[in-house]
């Protein structure tokens, strides 16, 4: 409930009295992958930058961080060039040997 309240794209679709049962999607994304997007950064900026009353972040209860990250950092992230990730968390593993 909170994340389909707190992201637009993710928000039921609206009816009015005169739309005899169609529904408009106002804001809802017209591609599918657009809403995994918003939903990969709330969910990072719900975990490690957004803090409860105590002053914690999500992600610092099970300690998989030790302090809250600043959402700028999360907004303009850029991956470093010329490596990706691979599913085993190795970098040097995608690339081609020389």
């Amino acid at each position: 409930m909170q994340v389909r309240r707190s992201v637009r794209l993710a928000k039921r679709p609206i009816a009015s009295a005169s739309s005899d049962r169609r529904t408009w999607h106002g804001y809802a994304a017209y591609q599918p992958h657009n809403l995994a997007k918003a939903l990969s950064i709330y969910k990072t900026a719900y975990n490690y930058c957004l803090k409860d009353s105590k002053g914690k972040i999500p992600a610092m209860k099970p300690g998989l961080a030790k302090a809250p990250i600043p959402l700028e950092d999360v907004l303009y992230f850029q991956a470093p060039i010329g490596k990706t990730a691979s599913p085993e968390g190795n970098a040097a593993s995608n690339q081609t040997p020389a």
